[in-house]
Order: C-alpha cells, then structure tokens, then sequence
C-alpha cells in the first residue's frame, strides 16, 4: 500500500516544522511580554485573565508543534504495518492483535488530536473572532469607541494610538488565523490519514477473518503459492477495486460451476485445458 501522506514532500513538510516551530517562539516571546506586563503596570482582572489566555494559547501552540513532529514518524510506523506478510505470523491470534493493537492506537490518536483541535479553534479563532466583530461592527458607533485590540493584548508602547494600532491588530489577526489554517491543511491532514488507517485495520480483520485462516500455513512460498494475493497491502488493493471474493465461498461455488459445465461439453479448447491444470481461470473472481 502507498503511504498517502508521502505524497506530501519531504520539503514541504520540514518548512512547515520550521514555520510552525517560528510561530510557536514569536507567541512564546508575546506570552513573555503578557508576563512582564503584570509586574510592570497596574495590573487589573482583566490585564491578569488575558495574560492567562496567552499562556494557555502559547501551550497550545507548542502542544500542536510537538504532535505533528512527533506524528510524522507515527504516522510512517502505522503505514509500515500494512507491508506485514501477516501469513508468515504463526497464529491467528498474533494477526488479529497486531490489528486491534494499532487500531487503539489510532483511536487514542483521534481522540486526543480532536480534543485538541477543538480548544485550539475556540480559543484562537472563534473568541477573537468574535471581539473583531464586535468592536468593529457593533461598538464603533458608540461615542465611548476607543481602538481595542483583540484580547486586550499588553504591549511595551502604546497600541492604542494610531497608525500603530493597526500594525498591532494585523499582527493578533494573523497569528490567531494562523492557526485556524494550521487546523485546514497538516492538522486536519493527519487525522484524516488515522481515521483512514482506523477504517483500513477493521478491513484488514474481517477479510482475515473471511478468509480463515485460524492455523499456520506450512510451506508458504509468496512466489509459489496464490495466498501471496492476501497479504495486507494486496488485500486492500482488490477490496477498493471490488474483486476480493472469498476462497471458501463464492469464489469456490464459481470454480465448481464452471468445472461442471466444463465436463458437460465435448468440445476442448485451450481455456479449458488450461484450467484443467489447476490454473485460475478469468471469470473466477473477475481476475
């Protein structure tokens, strides 16, 4: 099986560790300068709580930093499971653990990355958002309007002023829409790839489980012997294309069939003789 996500390239994916790893430091010496504000001003409740939503944003940021570069060398370990020659595994039990194994780890996976996704679009997108909104739109037509930058962010000069009120709002703008993008692209990219991965793992089992086979293949030879057919990655490559039929069932009612029909008729051809011989023919399971 192709690992979907190395269609990604190797470039593509180290500049976007180097920008996401730039913007978690610049937020992280933002969140400093939050820090140094309450001990250098008159710090009220609200300059107190803004600085906590900062600190809290910043872990997230480096948080979501830490589990794209380390689900980079999960991500290729899970796909690597799918080039497992599961026939060469003694027993049943061992295929079906391996399965279910990797299957959990894809659901802890999912759950924790969602969980994570979720705060990180509430508290860097839909509440500054949300201020954005209010205080361009809503309050700027009240006589007590003064510039408000999202988050009330502290500063070491003066936001409030113009032009540089603007520069400052750029900047909030950009760094919270940053990572609503972050979520859009490499974010929602993993975890579309884990919940893929879910759902191949559960394919994997009960066509294994079809199949049946709940005993050691002795004298298996991949070059020799037709089971090569099921390894995993040759496995999912006839589901998708729709010709995976069961040995034990359909496919071996079709074997019968035509072999019948076969001992009926007089007339020889090459076909026949063909399969005769043992040798798959091409109505069987669409091959």
């Amino acid at each position: 099986m192709v690992n979907p996500y190395n269609r990604v390239t190797y470039v593509s994916q180290k500049l976007w560790l180097y920008f996401h790893a730039g913007i978690t430091i610049f937020t992280g010496v933002h969140t400093v300068f939050q820090l140094i504000g309450v001990f250098v001003s008159e710090a009220g409740y609200e300059h107190i709580l803004n600085t906590v939503t900062h600190i809290g944003n910043w872990s997230i940021a480096a948080l979501k930093f830490i589990n794209f570069a380390y689900n980079r060398k999960r991500l290729q370990t899970l796909f690597d499971v799918f080039r497992v020659d599961f026939l060469k595994v003694s027993k049943f039990k061992e295929r079906t653990d391996i399965l279910f194994d990797f299957a959990h780890t894809c659901d802890w996976f999912i759950l924790i990355y969602v969980v994570t996704c979720l705060i990180t679009c509430s508290v860097w997108n839909i509440y500054p958002m949300a201020e954005l909104i209010y205080y361009t739109l809503i309050y700027r037509g009240h006589s007590s309007y003064k510039p408000k930058n999202i988050l009330d962010s502290w500063y070491p000069f003066n936001s409030t002023q113009l032009p540089t009120f603007y520069y400052v709002y750029a900047y909030e703008f950009v760094i919270y829409f940053y990572m609503l993008f972050a979520f859009c692209c490499y974010d929602s990219y993993l975890f579309s790839m884990f919940t893929m991965m879910r759902a191949q793992f559960e394919v994997l089992y009960s066509s294994f489980s079809d199949i049946g086979y709940d005993r050691p293949i002795k004298g298996y030879d991949p070059h020799l012997d037709d089971l090569y057919l099921f390894r995993p990655e040759e496995t999912l490559k006839y589901v998708r294309q729709d010709k995976f039929i069961s040995i034990r069932s359909e496919c071996q009612l079709n074997n019968l069939a035509l072999l019948k029909t076969e001992q009926l008729m007089d007339i020889p051809n090459k076909a026949r003789i063909i399969y005769l011989k043992g040798k798959r023919p091409k109505i069987c399971c669409s091959y």
